[in-house]
């Protein structure tokens, strides 16, 4: 069975979903990493929730500059980083 973090990596890389809401799965840097990668070309996801993750400044530093690249995303919840 794929973890919450698969399926949304999954789901951002088809663009199928505008809303991502990976709070308090505790991904690290490695699965923000992961993830901001999908993002970085996906123009469907508006929202993204990645409280209570355990990200630290790897993780914050690549999220970061996938923001700077992504343009659709409206609203990122990040409360709880490391």
């Amino acid at each position: 069975m794929a973890s919450r973090l698969e399926r949304a990596i999954a789901e951002v890389r088809a663009g199928t979903v505008t809303e991502v809401n990976l709070n308090d799965q505790w991904i690290g840097d490695a699965g923000a990493t992961q993830l901001a990668d999908a993002l970085r070309t996906n123009t469907s996801v508006k929202e993204l929730n990645l409280q209570c993750n355990s990200i630290g400044e790897a993780g914050a530093m690549f999220g970061y500059l996938m923001l700077r690249c992504q343009s659709a995303l409206r609203r990122c919840a990040r409360r709880g980083l490391s």
